[in-house]
């Protein structure tokens, strides 16, 4: 699927253009750019201090992205890279700009309450049960059917990486199950800050790049959502392109194109003692027209 003509006079403002994700946001959108110049940590702190103490000309931090911008332009904004002052300083230099915010993470109050005070923006969310309880418009979660992955020999059974969220409990409990139950996992939990408070538990953080390498050498994919979501995450999406099997406490995602009970395991509907029928059963593929979907293509499309 083609970006469709009325997508391309589109500005996305991103929190890293470098990381495997931006790059390949700013290949299908060419107009896609950092939000800040100036990345090294000296500027950083500079930039905070400067930001904190509310000193005039903030403008000067801002990247390349202001030089493309008209009256007509469309600009998507990430969540992770909110600031009020920046969406109000846009407004008042082009009063006819369409600004889209993405909360690509489920909603934080205090976020949405800034938010709302603001005219002129619109506010739209990867996940079905924010868009009602919040009343945004909504968009499906995004992937790239350019990432590949390497031939790798299968060496697990289940995987999980990424950050604790209150997870890590259930997330060593399941752990235990499933080698209870036959199966070699490899599971990587990251600490949500930099103060490692559960020292020679926590993984130090993993590249995109490293993880699509253990995504490679899997079976399957665990992805356990935070209480009350429904949107989809990276990681069911990568079990989806990548054609992995997936085990997921989403119990949302039986609404999904993509659903197949042969290739996504439901904990707290499907029964856990069926875990290895499920494993070993085979993969069964999903159509181009899924996977299209589910594309970045489609995605922006679907603004419009």
């Amino acid at each position: 699927m083609i970006i469709d003509k009325k997508s391309k006079n589109v500005v996305i403002l991103f929190s890293d253009c470098n990381s495997l994700i931006g790059q390949q946001i700013k290949r299908r959108q060419d107009n896609t750019f950092e939000i800040y110049k100036g990345q090294a940590l000296v500027n950083r702190i500079i930039r905070k201090f400067h930001f904190k103490t509310n000193i005039p000309y903030q403008q000067i931090w801002y990247g390349s992205w202001k030089k493309h911008i008209s009256d007509n332009t469309t600009i998507i904004l990430f969540d992770s890279i909110f600031n009020i002052k920046i969406i109000n300083w846009i407004k008042r230099r082009w009063k006819n700009v369409r600004i889209i915010f993405w909360f690509w993470n489920p909603v934080k109050q205090d976020l949405y309450k800034d938010l709302i005070k603001e005219s002129g923006i619109e506010l739209w969310t990867f996940d079905p049960e924010d868009s009602i309880k919040y009343n945004l418009k909504f968009n499906t979660q995004f992937y790239f059917d350019t990432i590949k992955l390497q031939n790798e020999e299968l060496q697990y059974d289940i995987l999980f990486v990424g950050k604790d969220k209150g997870r890590y409990d259930q997330l060593n409990k399941l752990q235990e199950l499933f080698n209870k139950n036959g199966l070699n996992t490899f599971f990587y939990i990251v600490s949500d800050t930099k103060i490692n408070t559960k020292q020679g538990t926590y993984s130090h953080g993993m590249s995109y790049s490293l993880l699509l390498d253990y995504v490679a050498k899997s079976k399957a994919i665990l992805d356990i959502v935070q209480e009350g979501q429904e949107g989809l995450t990276l990681r069911s999406m990568e079990a989806l392109f990548f054609e992995k099997k997936l085990i997921t406490n989403n119990q949302s995602i039986i609404k999904e194109k993509f659903y197949r009970k042969e290739n996504i395991f439901i904990i707290g509907h499907d029964k856990i003692d069926e875990i290895e029928e499920f494993m070993n059963a085979a993969y069964i593929k999903n159509t181009e027209e899924v996977l299209k979907y589910y594309d970045f293509n489609a995605w922006i499309n679907r603004f419009f």
